[in-house]
């Protein structure tokens, strides 16, 4: 419902015209006027209050509603995710998570061997269980994190590969995929480097035996994805493994 409040003035600070934090007396406002309150509204998957958003009561004294406290914590698979880059989980999930259809973007190169499946992508994810994150950053702001993160608690395995970091998640950093012990049998390499920077690590993933080179959202090499298939190689490109494993989940 409508509601009388009497506007915040407005007064230049640093050469910008903006509105004052704290409200005028009464005898400086303008008149009250009616309006209708603000709506808050999700912005990257968190409910936070709109800048203009006005106290609750009527006074003579106007401030700035307080802003809404948001909970990071969001829920995985029975298991609570409680660091900062829950937030940029949040943003994945929100943005992509609740589409119950392929990643639109996705592209896919599979070898003539390659068993024949109606998901081959919900194959590889059911029976591929050990990860090597190429670019993984400690960084919880980083979404290679928050991806890493998300499928560490949903059961896979992950090893960080990333010379600039000794310990990610718990889990040693290698500098490169040939420097993984053999004995941790990479299967999936996920890809999170810039898409110029992607041929050595087809080429270190080759070496390595691993079965599928998956580049994040946003990521595609054509020579490179084209040498992957031909040495083997289940290839996907410019798709999120985050967001093709929860589409499953909800099927």
């Amino acid at each position: 419902p409508a509601r009388i409040v009497r506007p915040v003035q407005v007064a230049p600070q640093n050469g910008i015209r903006m509105a004052h934090r704290n409200a005028l007396a009464p005898e400086h406002q303008a008149p009250a006027r009616i309006v209708r309150p603000v709506q808050v509204a999700p912005q990257n998957g968190i409910r936070i209050a709109h800048r203009n958003t006005l106290a609750p009561e009527l006074t003579a004294q106007v401030r700035a509603a307080p802003p809404i406290q948001v909970d990071p914590q969001i829920r995985a698979k029975g298991k609570i995710l409680t660091s900062p880059s829950a937030l940029i989980l949040r943003d994945l999930l929100d943005n992509f998570g609740a589409r119950e259809q392929r990643t639109p973007s996705m592209k896919t190169s599979i070898p003539e061997n390659w068993p024949h499946s109606n998901d081959l992508i919900g194959d590889i994810l059911k029976n591929y269980k050990t990860i090597a994150v190429v670019g993984l950053s400690s960084n919880p702001r980083r979404p290679s994190f928050g991806v890493a993160e998300y499928i560490q608690s949903v059961g896979y395995r992950i090893i960080p590969v990333n010379p600039n970091e000794t310990e990610v998640l718990g889990e040693k950093s290698y500098p490169r995929l040939e420097d993984v012990p053999k004995s941790q049998h990479i299967e999936i390499v996920d890809i999170f480097r810039r898409s110029e920077d992607i041929p050595p690590v087809v080429d270190s993933a080759i070496a390595i035996g691993a079965k599928v080179i998956w580049m994040q959202q946003g990521i595609e090499n054509q020579n490179a994805a084209a040498k992957a298939h031909a040495s083997g190689l289940f290839v996907v490109e410019d798709a999120c493994i985050l967001i093709e494993h929860r589409l499953r989940r909800h099927r």
